[in-house]
């Protein structure tokens, strides 16, 4: 993710202040990787919270039993 973020800064940085079409075209294309990030991160974050349930339950499992 930080080499993205770091080539999109470059490509910031080569832009000229000419081509004002060329900026919004690369703040929708920023915006979009975001989005995109963002879903993925909520996809993890429920595979993770889903793998530590099932872990607590066990570990609570284990205790009662014994």
């Amino acid at each position: 993710m930080t080499k993205l973020i770091a080539k999109l800064h470059i490509a910031f940085l080569n832009l000229k202040s000419e081509d004002g079409q060329d900026i919004v075209e690369y703040i929708l294309l920023t915006s979009m990787i975001a989005l995109a990030a963002t879903a993925g991160l909520h996809v993890f974050a429920i595979s993770v919270n889903a793998a530590l349930t099932n872990l607590a339950g066990k570990i609570a499992g284990g205790l009662t039993a014994a």
